[in-house]
């Protein structure tokens, strides 16, 4: 399966960054399709990401730089929830959850790091969010 690095997609929708109204309390699961658009979040809500997991593959998501959001609890995985059975594409998905304590825009990118040290995979993620009161 190919995918595009986030970094790639993000500067082919910098043009225009579309956004939406805050949701109290949480944001919806954030995927890669909402890389490079800028998520508004209340302060000290929870950001959910949902990111592609393979089993076995001796890689796993970690937070690589984060500008005014912190962690929230471990990055999980699991079942995809929003994957239909039968649906093509992978069944298990990284779960992320984040939080932005203050105003102000923040950002978080992830990348896929190998157990045990070594390098970085070419998947990385930047999310960008606007805390808004």
């Amino acid at each position: 399966m190919n995918w595009v690095p986030g970094i790639a997609t993000m500067a082919l929708a910098a043009a225009g960054l579309p956004t939406a109204q805050p949701a109290a309390g949480t944001t919806d699961v954030l995927r890669v399709k909402d890389v490079g658009r800028l998520v508004p979040v209340r302060p000290d809500s929870e950001i959910r990401i949902a990111l592609p997991y393979v089993i076995g593959s001796n890689y796993r998501w970690q937070i690589l730089s984060a500008k005014r959001v912190t962690l929230a609890g471990p990055i999980v995985t699991g079942d995809d929830p929003d994957r239909s059975v039968g649906a093509p594409g992978l069944p298990q998905v990284a779960f992320i959850k984040l939080r932005a304590p203050s105003s102000g825009t923040g950002s978080v990118l992830l990348g896929e790091v190998r157990d045990g040290g070594g390098g970085v995979a070419p998947n990385s993620y930047r999310f960008r969010f606007r805390v808004v009161p």
